[in-house]
């Protein structure tokens, strides 16, 4: 308790520090959102679906559905069996968005086609519940019906998958080319977005500097004096960081809520995850500013630190530079940085707030910001724990 309260009151020692990154969030990113957001209403992007198709069948209805899906989709195309760990394989790719359909013809399919039975139907994985997605399904189950019509009309295999062909590319609801707009962020989503910069910048130094004001010889010294166990000491700093995290991550929230209170939007889609997403970064930055504080000698070394790690995730993992910009390679490493996977629940949370329906993709991502903010405080205490010997 001692070392809570002294938490809080070193707190008013940084309130400039505090003030300059809060006023850039109130400031910059109303701006970057008026300029997405008008950007959004004019550009509507189409583009190609990775897909990969696992032809197990091998038959001329497989080849044939394939040669369809190619003239609008981007597709790789596997002959014959594959092994079950690259089944996973391919399902951590439609996971973490590397691929966006994975379509299995499984062995049998253009026989049972022919006999009319359903038993043996088209697999596939696909990411979360996205229209794209769904409107491929709904392609494919199109061909196969269209296709089994007219073979119970006593036509051959050849020509039942021509007209086939010819009735889908003539139909209207099969025209258009499978669209999908990488960033349909909603003004709100767009602020918060822009928070991963602020917030982790805000949350990074203010920690930083409080655990190394802590570590300084002489207070440290009285602490220690005083009877507290380094655990209790630490309890008690982390329980302090942790208030000022909330109440920070909740001022963050109030800004959005109230700039979309002043253009007219007085309910945000998706707010109570939109939370849940905040203070799991929260949590990242918290951890973060305290491994910064473990491996600095001084204030101009954790701002330096903090600066090169949040700018940096900030420009790879698509909060200054949209992700669908950004190379192959640099969207994989991104992978391997906390802000990614908040950035990402944002645009899941954008894309499903109207039915609420984000899935098991939005609890993974939040699980890996909370994994990430273990790490970090787990290797800041290691860190502490040996300077103290």
């Amino acid at each position: 308790m001692p070392v809570f309260k002294a938490v809080l009151k070193s707190v008013k020692s940084y309130w400039k520090t505090f003030l300059i990154y809060f006023l850039v969030f109130v400031s910059f990113a109303p701006m970057q959102a008026e300029s997405l957001a008008e950007r959004n209403e004019k550009v509507f992007q189409e583009e190609k679906l990775t897909v990969t198709v696992i032809d197990q069948d091998d038959s001329l209805l497989s080849r044939s559905l394939t040669d369809e899906l190619e003239k609008t989709q981007q597709v790789t195309r596997i002959r014959g069996n594959v092994s079950a760990s690259e089944l996973r394989r391919l399902k951590d790719d439609v996971n973490f968005g590397i691929r966006d359909y994975v379509l299995i013809l499984p062995d049998g399919l253009e026989q049972a086609v022919e006999e009319g039975r359903m038993d043996i139907r088209p697999r596939f994985m696909q990411g979360g519940t996205s229209a794209a997605g769904q409107l491929m399904t709904t392609r494919i189950d199109q061909y196969l019906n269209h296709l089994a019509v007219y073979l119970q009309s006593g036509y051959k295999m050849e020509d039942a998958l021509k007209d086939t062909a010819e009735d889908l590319t003539s139909a209207d609801e099969s025209c258009v080319v499978l669209e999908r707009q990488e960033v349909r962020l909603t003004r709100a989503s767009i602020l918060f977005s822009f928070n991963g910069f602020s917030l982790s910048m805000m949350l990074c130094i203010f920690v930083g500097c409080l655990a190394l004001k802590f570590r300084q010889k002489d207070l440290a010294s009285r602490i220690r004096v005083s009877g507290l166990s380094f655990w209790k000491r630490s309890g008690g700093f982390f329980g302090a960081i942790a208030a000022v995290g909330i109440l920070t991550a909740f001022l963050v929230i109030a800004v959005v809520l109230l700039d979309a209170i002043l253009h007219g939007q007085h309910d945000v889609p998706g707010l109570p995850l939109y939370i849940l997403n905040t203070l799991a970064l929260t949590c990242v930055g918290l951890g973060l500013g305290y491994l910064i504080s473990s491996i600095s000698q001084n204030e101009g070394t954790v701002n330096m630190l903090a600066n090169m790690a949040v700018l940096s995730m900030c420009f790879i993992c698509g909060t200054f530079v949209n992700i669908r910009f950004l190379s192959p390679a640099v969207v994989k490493a991104a992978h391997f940085m906390p802000l990614y996977w908040y950035n990402t629940g944002v645009e899941t949370i954008a894309e499903h707030s109207a039915d609420g329906t984000v899935g098991a993709a939005f609890i993974m991502q939040l699980v890996i910001q909370l994994s990430f903010s273990a790490v970090f405080f787990a290797g800041g205490l290691m860190i502490s724990k040996m300077k103290e010997r």
